[in-house]
This record gives structure tokens, C-alpha cells and sequence, in this order.
């Protein structure tokens, strides 16, 4: 019976952690991503995994290949 709730605290603790840093990283910040020429790609890395990622006003926006922070174009 112990065994049973401590495995299921875990998953519980487990499953929270995950939706909280999903949230955290997909944070929408102002402004759009600067438009990349096709004949300029970057490294093909993801470098961040949304704008709640970077640091600052920096958004995460593709460059061509992966995605990095980036700064923003005012609209």
C-alpha cells in the first residue's frame, strides 16, 4: 500500500513539473521574428524551445534551420 501511494505522489510530482515547464517556455513575448533570407540558413539546432526560453525581450524565432533567440521586430 505505501509502495502504491509514494508511486503515485511521484507520477503526480513528475506530471506537474512537466506542464509547468511546457507553460514556462511557450510564454508569448511582444513583437514578431525578423524575416530570414532561404539563401541564409543558421545552424540546425534549436537553440530554445519558445520565448519564455530566452532571456530578456529575446523571442525564439527560426532561422532558417533551428531556432535561436532572437531580437524582435517592432510592429
Amino acid at each position: 500500500m505505501k509502495t502504491a501511494t509514494v508511486l503515485l505522489l511521484v507520477a503526480l510530482f513528475t506530471t506537474n513539473m512537466n506542464i509547468f515547464c511546457a507553460l514556462s517556455s511557450s510564454k508569448k513575448k511582444p513583437g514578431s521574428c525578423p524575416e530570414h533570407s532561404p539563401e541564409s540558413l543558421g545552424i540546425c539546432v534549436d537553440l530554445c524551445s519558445g520565448d519564455g526560453s530566452c532571456p530578456g525581450n529575446l523571442k525564439c524565432c527560426s532561422n532558417g534551420c533551428g531556432h535561436a533567440c532572437t531580437r524582435p521586430v517592432c510592429e
